[in-house]
């Protein structure tokens, strides 16, 4: 089986490389996850712990790293040539682990960029309406978002003025000044396989991929300084954390030693664009962490022109209500597409909204004051984690939950989406940011004989009914609903065979 769990700003040939299995069948490794480690959760209960430290130690099996927030997750590591597969055999045999699982590699995959598409600069800001936003709210200054990607270039002129900074860290002094074992972890963390495969932990979250810093370009680069582009927030505080190493492989117990960072260092909304079809169980306790936190978690929906309600794609698939999955639309308000036939994953149960994800500019690597432009999932999810943020400055009482529901809520319709996705709509940041958003009523038709979506505004709450006439005068109820539940609101009607037939909707 393939695995294709990598960052989404497009895709490379590279990734058909991947394969699951325990072996292939020439005898290789497989190349789908870490070997010589294990990822295990110790049974809770009195003395399990400490009989499953004694058989570790039987096993010459070491301890690399534990996450006491997630339940007390271990990544493992074997003796030579050992059996991945077999050890977790062996340890969810012994009855001392409620689960074990291989330590899955995610690749960050991406194409340069074809110049016969550039045609414009941040057309994606006028496309979610951020000049009207602007009117209302431009800064955030106090909101933390965290990166989890390739890093970012911390010297960058439209950056450095908007990093996370450490108050407890002193930059330069080579001292692990706040005792959480990392030294100079001043603007994030790093944790992540080199090339050669030594695993490094460390302070210095420097981008020589590229990926985590055109994200954070386009989340939070500087505005209103003359300089580059702007991001959808001018000002904030973005938390590097880096787990693709140079050429953009990572790992899962890496990605989950971000997340554990990022809820212990105050981080209030997460950006990971990259998912995969493994399913993790100790990412799942990760995350259900991140929603305790009350921390939003914004991902993508991925870059094979799927459908992840069929072939479900991890973290967005866990269904939790603080995680928002985006697909991304291109200039014309279609489905981002490639040339070679891939693009945007859509999903009516899995995808919640579109943001703008073709020819993206934003800041870039190589000097301080260079820029580049990409396409894909993973910077229309930029552009809502963006959105999140000046939603969580302007509405700071909100829950993660609320703030989901608010973005979903206020998307314009957009018929390529309708059907494809819960809200078959676009990201609108003015909507969004709107103290009281006017209350709305949408029926949106898809393409097939059903189903029929309706959709509400974030501050309607009285119940409505849906209704339909053959002849306009006389209107047969068909369904009342109260809207007690986040949007949107499905109901699969039949289109008539050979006769009009017409639906309104109206309160109760």
């Amino acid at each position: 089986m393939m695995l294709i769990m990598r960052s989404l700003s497009t895709l490379v040939v590279g990734f058909l490389f991947f394969f699951g299995g325990i072996m292939r069948s020439n005898g290789a490794a497989d190349e789908s996850y870490r070997a010589g480690q294990v990822l295990m959760k110790p049974r809770a209960g009195e003395g399990f712990g400490a009989r499953l430290g004694q058989l570790q130690l039987r096993n010459q099996h070491q301890v690399l790293r534990e996450f006491q927030r997630f339940g007390g997750w271990q990544v493992i590591e074997l003796r030579e040539g050992e059996s991945v597969r077999e050890k977790i055999r062996d340890y969810q045999d012994s009855g001392l682990v409620e689960f074990a699982e291989p330590n899955f590699k995610v690749h960050a995959a991406g194409l340069s960029n074809d110049p016969a598409v550039i045609n414009g600069s941040q057309w994606g800001l006028t496309n979610i309406g951020a000049a009207a936003a602007w009117d209302l709210l431009h800064d955030a200054p106090q909101v933390v978002v965290a990166v989890i990607d390739s890093g970012l270039r911390v010297t960058h002129v439209d950056l450095t003025n908007n990093l996370w900074r450490n108050p407890a860290e002193v930059a330069g002094d080579k001292i692990d000044n706040d005792r959480n074992g990392m030294v100079d972890d001043v603007h994030g963390f790093a944790s992540y396989y080199d090339l050669a495969g030594i695993h490094k932990i460390s302070g210095d979250v420097t981008d020589a991929y590229g990926h985590g810093t055109h994200i954070s370009g386009v989340i939070g680069a500087m505005g209103n300084n003359g300089i580059g582009g702007s991001g959808v927030a001018w000002r904030v505080q973005i938390m590097a954390l880096k787990f693709f190493n140079d050429v953009g492989d990572g790992s899962f117990d890496d990605a989950v030693a971000c997340i554990d960072y990022a809820i212990g260092h105050g981080a209030q909304i997460i950006n990971a664009s990259w998912n995969g079809t493994q399913k993790s169980l100790m990412l799942e306790d990760a995350l259900k962490a991140v929603r305790s936190a009350g921390i939003l978690f914004v991902t993508a929906a991925g870059n094979e022109n799927g459908n992840n309600d069929l072939v479900p794609l991890y973290p967005g698939s866990f269904g939790l209500d603080n995680i928002i999955v985006v697909t991304a639309n291109s200039r014309t308000d279609g489905i981002w597409k490639t040339s070679t036939g891939l693009g945007a994953n859509t999903g009516l149960k899995s995808v919640d909204l579109a943001a703008p994800g073709d020819d993206i500019f934003s800041t870039g690597i190589f000097t301080d004051e260079s820029y580049a432009r990409k396409s894909g999932t993973s910077f229309a999810t930029a552009f809502v984690s963006g959105a999140a943020v000046l939603l969580r400055a302007r509405f700071p009482q909100l829950t993660a939950a609320e703030l989901r529901n608010r973005l979903l809520a206020t998307t314009d319709p957009v018929a390529a989406f309708a059907g494809k996705t819960r809200t078959g709509g676009r990201l609108n940041l003015s909507n969004a940011l709107k103290s009281d958003p006017v209350a709305e009523l949408r029926l949106v038709v898809s393409s097939g004989p059903n189903p029929f979506l309706i959709y509400k505004s974030y501050s309607l709450s009285m119940p409505i009914v849906l209704e339909s006439s053959t002849n306009l005068k006389v209107w047969l109820p068909i369904q009342t609903n109260s809207f007690t539940s986040a949007p949107p609101w499905q109901q699969t009607l039949t289109r008539p065979a050979n006769s009009a037939l017409f639906y309104r909707l109206r309160y109760n």
